[in-house]
């Protein structure tokens, strides 16, 4: 669907005025020049605008008229279509017009709504969303005669992002609030309110009273020809949704007709073509659909040649526009349908324009700022990479060149975990040397803030308290991000690393593995599944018989596995035959294996697959699970397993920091427990016996603790950064709609924790998002807590965990649980675990032999040892020896005794 964008006058080209002699600049030039530049900006010369405000900058002007300038500059350049030179424009605007005082703070409600059209443009809806919201602040708190119109564009902004964002209801609340304004001289803004209305009936299939929506908006357009041939492609929408082909196809013409009068080498006119292009792909009609998809690409990118639809100019730089990857999409998509006439000719093409799309989705990802926002493109254009996927695949087999072997293995990365790369590589840059110690210290304290505000936002209890937050946080990220974008300017090695998203090669996985070492990376697509078996010497790729019906089968089956059913081992045998059985010849002489997983397969233990068919009567301790034949470990992706691989800053404390909180029997859960009607999968904070755990660690080596009252949340913190392992005994809550809410609950004397529908007094919640402001310098951080390996799925990214946010933080390794585990067999496994850690074993090594142990010692069944699972890095690690502590704390008590030696010398000597 076509966006009809409002654009208020008075916006702006990231621009440092160019150095050059000044004439004259005294006041009656400059008033000159400002009304030359004005006077330009009124006839629609864009580049003379642009040259006559820089012109006036040359002269140092006061900040109310550079602030002018910076607007105007924006402006201009945003008319050209030049966004990201509009954006830093804005972006000077408003740290110029923050030095003003706010009687002359004008227009900046503008300013923000302009950038969040440019936010909207690039598809970071969560920031434009920021921004129209900023600009509805501005808006309502600027009593002047412009104010009732930015409050009804700004609401028509933000319920149009939101209807982009897909969340209906906010869009249509935005809409109705919108329409209250829209009267009383104020119709210029129906039209738009009512292509909201349109949409809504679309999506709802209500065709003729979308019709009708379109048709009384054209007409409110009617001064606008830009809207109206928006609109009329609108209706061409329709038309194609009530498979009238006749009419879609006539009503399409017209739009493009439209548009080339009205707004010929734009993005929207783009968007037309590509919505022509579609409608012929739908027909078959190929050799249309490609001179569509040519035409829009001409929209927005130079030097295209219109005539040879075969060919791409590739830019330099892909600008960071959607119309660009869509286009080049859609010929690989017509591409892929040719092939079946000649194969040779445009598989190719097909794989090289889908590699090109997504080289622009990583432009347009580079200028989001909001992680939601980041999720959400992931997410959507997975579909790039799934049939760039297929297109190597085919050509792999035709010609066995290893070219498409490795093509094929990084466009699988490209689907695994690439957000987590990209995080993983921002908080890495924290420490970037090049950066002056006093601005990485700005940066940490804001980024404090931040945390500390996402963590009011969470507990606020009401509207109010959010919205303040909400404007706070808003601030602080702009803050942030200017400073960052500064550095990039500054520093090109900052932003060569920070941009760098490079996956590793297999060649580069490879040389990090061991002779007795495989890796099975998985990529399950709509129609056509993958693995990849890589070993020392060796890589396997190979075409597997799933799709997405998958998701299902693993679901039911993890269902089943965390209640203990008994049931299950048909469906446990029937994943194995699936996942396993057909790379099981791979997989000879393999001692360590690790899994990275896709889709729902990132919930499934794989170590309690069965390798043979499940016998009648069979013990638990008699079947061939797989934990018998490998020891396990799991990746987030390749790239990211080869990441975690040490390397990292070495943790000043070589001991265990043990965690604890204390949950008693109080009154409140006896009484519950007493309760005739009492439901124990209500009560989802109930005693654990975590001390016990606790204390037979401390048998096996010094261990520093955090246990009872001293386990708040102040404490973990203030130590988290300094122990080389972290052991954290407690409960855990896995929010899967909101993974921000995924917390880890802590001991607060005089708290009281909501969850579950009951309140829990002294205890409190530390949210996952909060570790990623530590720099975790830990070896193993092991979570001996239910659902911590679990939270909300993403896409092609795996799920967002208080594992993975360890792993971000910086741990080498990480091991959690995938469901709610049972006390008694936390308290024997971590033990074991530990001793034979302590024996010198791998920690898959490790793990699986404590799993065996509980196997064999009456707790059978996969609930009560499955759910522990080994992230990151699975090499060993030299767990402390007993007399360890003694010396660690000589070692930290030899400057005060050289201290008190010296005194005591010098007293002597006086």
């Amino acid at each position: 669907m076509l966006c009809l964008c409002l654009v208020l006058k008075g916006e702006a080209k990231t621009v440092v005025p160019t150095a050059k002699a000044v004439s004259d600049c005294s006041t009656a030039a400059l008033s000159l020049k400002q009304e030359e530049a004005r006077n330009n900006w009124q006839s629609g010369d864009n580049p003379a605008t642009i040259a006559s405000y820089l012109d006036i900058l040359t002269c140092e002007p006061s900040l109310a008229v550079a602030y002018e300038c910076y607007r105007f500059i924006g402006g201009a350049n945003h008319r050209m279509g030049q966004y990201q030179e509009a954006m830093h424009a804005y972006r000077q605007a408003e740290s110029t017009v923050m030095e003003l005082p706010p009687s002359e703070q004008n227009y900046l409600a503008n300013v923000h709504s302009s950038k969040g059209m440019i936010f909207r443009i690039w598809g970071d809806y969560e920031q434009a969303i920021n921004s129209f919201n900023a600009s509805l602040i501005h808006a309502k708190d600027n009593d002047t005669r412009d104010s009732t119109k930015n409050v009804i564009s700004a609401l028509i902004n933000l319920a149009q992002t939101y209807r982009f964002k897909g969340e209906p209801q906010k869009a249509q609340a935005r809409f109705q609030e919108a329409l209250k304004f829209a009267r009383n001289g104020y119709e210029y803004y129906r039209p738009y309110i009512l292509d909201g209305f349109a949409e809504f009936a679309l999506e709802n299939k209500q065709y003729p009273e979308a019709l009708q929506y379109y048709q009384e908006a054209k007409k409110g357009f009617a001064s606008m020809p830009t809207a109206v041939a928006q609109t009329q492609g609108n209706i061409a929408e329709v038309y194609i949704a009530m498979g009238q082909n006749f009419r879609a196809q006539k009503a399409l013409a017209q739009a493009v007709k439209m548009g080339q009068e009205a707004m010929n080498n734009t993005r929207e006119l783009g968007k037309i073509y590509l919505a022509q292009g579609q409608h012929f792909e739908k027909l078959n009609q190929f050799d249309k659909a490609l001179a569509c998809y040519q035409s829009a690409l001409a929209q927005v990118l130079p030097d295209i040649d219109l005539i040879d639809r075969l060919s791409f100019k590739v830019p330099a730089k892909f600008p960071p526009e959607n119309v660009i990857m869509d286009a080049l999409d859609g010929k690989a998509r017509v591409f892929r349908q040719l092939a079946q006439q000649d194969p040779h000719k445009y598989h190719p093409l097909a794989l090289q324009h889908w590699q090109w799309a997504l080289q622009c989705q990583a432009s347009l990802r580079a200028n989001y700022q909001e992680h939601t926002s980041k999720y959400q493109l992931v997410n959507e254009t997975r579909g790039l990479a799934e049939p760039a996927m297929e297109q190597a695949w085919l050509l792999w087999q035709a010609t066995k060149e290893p070219e498409y072997l490795k093509i094929g293995f990084e466009l699988s990365e490209r689907t695994k975990a690439s957000m987590m790369l990209e995080l993983m590589r921002e908080l890495d840059l924290r420490d970037f040397q090049a950066l002056p110690s006093e601005e990485r210290s700005v940066w940490d304290t804001l980024q404090a803030q931040l945390a500390e505000i996402d963590r009011a936002l969470i507990l606020a209890s009401n509207s109010s308290q959010r919205k303040t937050l909400g404007n706070q946080r808003f601030a602080l990220k702009q803050e942030i991000f200017r400073l960052e974008k500064d550095w990039e300017n500054r520093f090109p090695a900052y932003q060569a690393v920070k941009n760098d998203l490079t996956t590793r090669s297999p060649q580069e996985i490879q040389a990090q593995m061991q002779p007795n070492q495989a890796m099975i990376s998985y990529s399950i697509g709509e129609a056509q599944s993958y693995a990849w078996v890589i070993r020392k010497d060796s890589m396997i790729w190979t075409a597997l018989a799933l799709n997405s019906a998958l998701n299902q089968e693993i679901v039911a089956f993890r269902k089943g596995l965390e209640i203990g059913a008994l049931d299950i081992d048909q469906k446990s045998f029937a994943l194995y035959q699936k996942l396993l059985a057909p790379l099981q010849e791979h997989l000879t002489g393999i001692k360590h294996l690790s899994i990275v997983p896709d889709q729902a397969m990132a919930l499934l233990p794989f170590d309690a697959l069965l390798m043979k068919a499940p016998k009648a009567k069979q013990k638990s301790f008699e079947k061939p699970y797989l934990v018998r034949a490998f020891p396990l470990s799991y990746a987030f992706s390749a790239t990211l397993w080869a990441e975690m691989k040490g390397g990292k800053t070495t943790a000043l404390n070589p001991n265990i920091l043990a965690v604890a909180p204390d949950f008693p029997y109080t009154p409140e859960l006896l009484a519950m427990a007493q309760d005739p009607n009492f439901d124990p999968n209500r009560a989802c904070i109930t005693p654990i016996k975590n001390l016990a755990e606790i204390d037979s660690l401390a048998k096996l080596s010094d261990i520093i603790t955090l246990v009872g009252e001293q386990a708040t949340r102040e404490q973990l913190l203030a130590q988290l950064e300094q122990y080389a392992f972290v052991h954290i005994a407690t409960h855990a809550m896995a929010d899967d709609l909101d993974p921000s809410k995924t917390f880890l609950i802590l001991w607060e004397q005089g708290s009281e924790l909501k969850v579950c529908e009951e309140t829990y007094p002294n205890l409190t919640a530390l949210y996952m998002n909060e570790l990623l402001h530590h720099r975790i310098k830990a070896e193993m951080v092991v979570l001996a807590a239910c659902q911590t390996g679990v939270g909300r799925y993403h896409h092609g990214e795996g799920l967002a965990s208080l594992a993975r946010s360890f792993a971000l933080a910086g741990a080498n390794s990480v091991v959690a649980s995938l469901w709610s585990v049972k006390d008694r067999s936390t308290r024997k496994m971590m033990p074991r675990f530990y001793q034979y850690l302590k024996e010198g074993d791998s920690k898959d090594v490790a793990l699986q032999k404590a799993k065996i142990d509980l196997l064999e010692s009456g707790l059978g069944d996969p609930v009560h040892w499955a759910s522990f699972i080994v992230m990151g890095d699975p090499a060993p690690v030299e767990i402390p020896d007993k007399s360890s502590k003694a010396w660690w704390a000589l070692l930290l008590l030899a400057p005060l005794l050289v201290i008190i030696v010296r005194r005591s010398r010098s007293s002597k000597a006086s």
